[in-house]
């Protein structure tokens, strides 16, 4: 399991323009990524996924993601994989904007199974992927 935790400009409109959102990226051991936001006020504590909303769903992986890496501008993320995959996911997507035509990752095939760390390079450009035999 992995997780990240960032603020994203506020998906509802409003008359603020530097309105953040808190949100939370979770990749889980199904391999499934989920992007949730909160809902709950900032002063009051949330437990069980109470006062968190689901913005979307994404099962790209058929392993378990063993590792995700979030860009430095929190618009993009890659995971990888005990599988032969890397799945790119658009965090800036809500789930009305998100459907079978266009959805919310895209899976990128490698050469070599078996996937333990990815990492971004501060550019957003470059990523570098290192895997069980000790190869990147």
């Amino acid at each position: 399991m992995s997780m990240h935790l960032f603020y994203a400009a506020s998906s509802a409109p409003s008359s603020s323009t530097s309105a953040k959102e808190l949100r939370l990226l979770c990749a889980y051991e199904d391999g499934g990524v989920v992007l949730r936001k909160r809902t709950a006020p900032e002063d009051k504590q949330t437990v069980e996924g109470r006062g968190w909303e689901v913005l979307w769903k994404a099962k790209l992986h058929v392993e378990s993601v063993m590792a995700m890496a979030v860009s430095r501008d929190c618009t993009f993320a890659l995971t990888v994989s005990a599988d032969h995959l890397v799945g790119r996911y658009d965090l800036l997507k809500t789930q009305e904007e998100t459907s079978e035509f266009t959805p919310t990752g895209t899976t990128f095939k490698t050469k070599h199974p078996g996937n333990g760390a990815i990492a971004i390079r501060s550019g957003g450009r470059v990523c570098a992927i290192g895997g069980w035999d000790g190869k990147v």
